[in-house]
């Protein structure tokens, strides 16, 4: 089939897509035929600002090509990093001395976050910063963000001003023997994944 054909062929059938309802217009894409066609990134659940963030971080934050643990998940404003995981914290009972025992048969996990405001001046909020742990199996542990009790510095974790970062532990309270996959981290609305 020659280029002109196929794309012809692919164009007829995305077209009746629209049509029958089944699809949405969500952004632009590549016909592998080599030609422009419109595609439908939000009929597979990723929208153009997914898509933006995911090429921000070299084709990473799936979870099909998860983001390396430690290494920086770029948004547009702000880099987030699970620095450090300590997946028992029983022996850390300095990082755990305002919060209850953990429930039978469950521990603390906690991760030292990095918050890096991307801009030259003025601040990033980091307000709108979430973070679950995912297992083998698909479900989520997610506790409220709590940076800020155990930050180790001075600074508000909502409020890194431009070219500083802001750190602290992020506890979650999860079955003893879990089996965890990744780190999902969420801001403004975009999602994406690390590797535990």
């Amino acid at each position: 089939m020659n280029n002109e054909r196929g794309c012809n062929l692919f164009g007829g059938i995305f077209k009746t897509l629209l049509r029958g309802g089944l699809m949405s217009l969500g952004g632009l894409g590549m016909c592998l035929c080599g030609c422009a066609v419109p595609l439908v990134l939000i009929g597979w659940g990723i929208s153009v600002e997914q898509q933006a963030v995911i090429e921000r971080n070299n084709g990473h934050g799936t979870q099909d090509q998860p983001i390396a643990r430690g290494e920086w998940v770029r948004y547009s404003d702000m880099s987030i990093r699970a620095a450090q995981v300590i997946a028992d914290g029983t022996n850390h009972p300095d990082l755990l001395d305002e919060l209850d025992p953990a429930a039978a048969g469950s521990v603390y996990t906690l991760i030292w976050f990095e918050l890096y405001c991307r801009k030259d001046e003025g601040e990033c909020m980091g307000s709108d910063f979430r973070a679950w742990l995912v297992d083998s199996r698909g479900r989520e542990w997610q506790e409220p963000p709590n940076l800020l009790v155990f930050s180790r510095d001075d600074l508000d974790f909502e409020e890194a001003m431009g070219g500083n970062t802001v750190a602290g532990w992020q506890v979650f309270e999860v079955p003893r023997n879990a089996d965890f996959d990744f780190i999902k981290i969420s801001r403004g609305g975009v999602t994406l994944y690390a590797r535990y």
